[in-house]
């Protein structure tokens, strides 16, 4: 792993309260950080837009999710709740299985698409 990567998740991902969860780290040369909050709708897509990047990349990247809240007198419900679903697919994601039937539609077909890529997945619960 290169220098800065390192540095990054020393300074910000990786902590006892706030893991980074990925299955490798092995061969990483690029971080991608993709900060969300409530974001479950849109942040499949993207991450099915990355994963359709050549192999080469996405092999020698890491994809970085940091799921965040707002603080508990501000976060609304439905956001802890989306968190709590996206939070959900994306460990599915990174243990290399297919997440539930219950999604539907584009979503199904993005999460599809991730986990039938070479695309290298992290999360950083900050929620």
């Amino acid at each position: 792993m290169k220098p800065r990567t390192e540095k990054y998740l020393r300074s910000y991902a990786v902590a006892p309260a706030r893991p980074l969860v990925a299955s490798s780290l092995e061969g990483i040369e690029t971080a991608v950080v993709i900060p969300a909050l409530a974001e479950r709708s849109s942040l499949f897509r993207t991450l099915a837009t990355l994963a359709g990047n050549p192999s080469g990349e996405l092999n020698r990247t890491l994809v970085v999710c940091v799921v965040n809240n707002h603080r508990p007198n501000i976060a609304t419900a439905a956001e802890i709740r989306d968190n709590q679903e996206t939070l959900h697919l994306l460990n599915s994601l990174v243990s290399g299985t297919l997440p539930p039937r219950s999604c539907q539609g584009g979503m199904r077909e993005d999460l599809r698409r991730i986990a039938g890529s070479d695309l290298r997945l992290a999360i950083v619960d900050a929620s």
